[in-house]
């Protein structure tokens, strides 16, 4: 799993600046991900 972790620390360190704006990427590397979930049922 660590290995995983530095493969996207690298990315992010990588990407341009837009790329960290669009996404909300911190200078330390944290990001906030907006989830949402929902079921559907035939009608």
């Amino acid at each position: 799993m660590h290995w995983q972790v530095a493969a996207i620390r690298s990315l992010q360190q990588a990407a341009p600046d837009y790329v960290m704006r669009y996404f909300g990427i911190e200078v330390d590397g944290s990001f906030i991900i907006d989830v949402s979930s929902f079921q559907v049922a035939p009608v």
